[in-house]
Formats: C-alpha cells, sequence, structure tokens
C-alpha cells in the first residue's frame, strides 16, 4: 500500500504513479460498445450472472466457468491523474479524489451510485473492491 503523509493514496491507471489528492478523478464509465462510445456516462447495469435452475436444465459447471471468463461487465471504474484522462473526448460519471479520500467517503459514493439505475449489484461489488485493487492493496479478509 501506498502512503502519503497519514493517508493511502490512488495510483493513477494510466501512468502507474501515485495521484495526489487535488490532481485526480475517480470516473465510472460505460465499458460495452454496444450501448455507447467506452469512457462515455453509464447506460445500463452489468446484468446478473444467471445460473439456470435443475428444472430448467441448468448449465453444466464447465459451461458456467467458461461464460464467466468470457462475460465483460458494462460498468467500469477508473482512476487517473487529471492530464492523464485514457478517455478525454467523453465524460463519464465522475468526481475528484478529494471527495473519496477515507474508505467512509468511497462507501458514501458507491452508496449513491447504487441508486441508479444503471447500477447493479455485481457493479456495486466491484465497485467496492475498486477501493483496495487500485491503492495497491487487497482487501482484508472477513
Amino acid at each position: 500500500m501506498i502512503q502519503d503523509g497519514s493517508s493511502t493514496v490512488w495510483i493513477c491507471q494510466t501512468c502507474k504513479q501515485p495521484i495526489s489528492t487535488g490532481d485526480g478523478f475517480i470516473e465510472v464509465i460505460n465499458c460495452n460498445s454496444d450501448l455507447g462510445p467506452i469512457g462515455s456516462y453509464p447506460r445500463e447495469a452489468t446484468p446478473p450472472f444467471d445460473l439456470g435452475t435443475e428444472e430448467s436444465g441448468g448449465a453444466k459447471i464447465g459451461d458456467l466457468v467458461a461464460e464467466l471468463l468470457q462475460r465483460k461487465p458494462y460498468i467500469g471504474f477508473l482512476v487517473f491523474h487529471t492530464r492523464c484522462d485514457p478517455y478525454p473526448d467523453t465524460e463519464g460519471y465522475s468526481i475528484q479524489l478529494a471527495r473519496a479520500e477515507t474508505l467512509e467517503e468511497w462507501c458514501g459514493w458507491v452508496l449513491h451510485l447504487f441508486e441508479k439505475t444503471w447500477m447493479s449489484r455485481g457493479d456495486l461489488e466491484r465497485m467496492l473492491e475498486f477501493w483496495w485493487s487500485h491503492k495497491g492493496d487487497e482487501r482484508p479478509n472477513t
């Protein structure tokens, strides 16, 4: 985990360098080109994964694993320096890093976004995981 004084800092996904609080953004973007430009405002929630049921002849484990591995989310999350915006010609749903300095602030934003129609439970879970994975750390075991 990278520390800057007393707080953990984010790592830019573009240049891989730490980002100071006043010089970066976290952005939620569309990741499905069928719904609009990649990097644009989110359009639709990632559909839930359907395991099927025994009555309906549920899928075999191998088929389920293959589908999961090929599946792409509709919603993506980015963190970057202001100068490193990977999609400068589009605009997603973003906040400044200063509004997500603590886990409590991050969770507040996650809960706010979960009220949107374009966030599914799977998107919510991936966004919570994003807190640790893009700060160079791992989620605590609970």
